[in-house]
C-alpha cells in the first residue's frame, strides 16, 4: 500500500535552536535559545553578528523540550531545532551536542 507523508506550510517561519542539558536522572533545564533567523538576517546585512538571545523569548519550547529531557531521564547536553511562526512551533531535528555558530564556518 502506498503512502504518503503531509506536512504543514510556513509561509514565514523563523528558525530557532535551544539548548538542553540533562542529567540522566529526570533532570533537565533549558540553557537558552538563539534565533537563527535574526543571526542569518544580520549576517547578510554585512554587519558584525553579535551572539545574543532572541529579542522575543518563547518560553513554550524550553519549558515543553525541558519536559521531554526530563520525562525520557536524557543525560547530557543537546541542541533542538524548531520552525517558530505565529506563536506555534515545530520540530526539526535534535542533536546531541551543543552547536556552536562559528562565523569561519558559515
Amino acid at each position: 500500500m502506498p503512502r504518503s507523508i503531509s506536512k504543514k506550510y510556513l509561509q514565514k517561519p523563523r528558525q530557532s535552536k535551544s539548548r538542553y542539558s540533562g542529567d540522566g536522572r529526570g533532570g533537565a533545564i533549558h540553557l537558552g535559545e538563539r534565533d537563527c533567523s535574526l543571526h542569518d538576517a544580520i549576517r547578510r546585512s554585512g554587519k558584525k553578528a553579535l551572539r545574543r538571545r532572541s529579542t522575543r523569548p518563547r518560553p513554550k519550547i524550553g519549558a515543553t523540550c525541558a519536559k521531554a529531557m526530563q520525562e525520557m531521564k536524557y543525560l547530557g547536553v543537546g541542541t533542538v531545532e524548531f520552525l517558530y511562526e505565529d506563536g506555534e512551533f515545530y520540530f526539526i531535528e535534535m542533536n546531541t551536542r551543543i552547536q556552536v555558530e562559528h562565523p569561519v564556518t558559515r
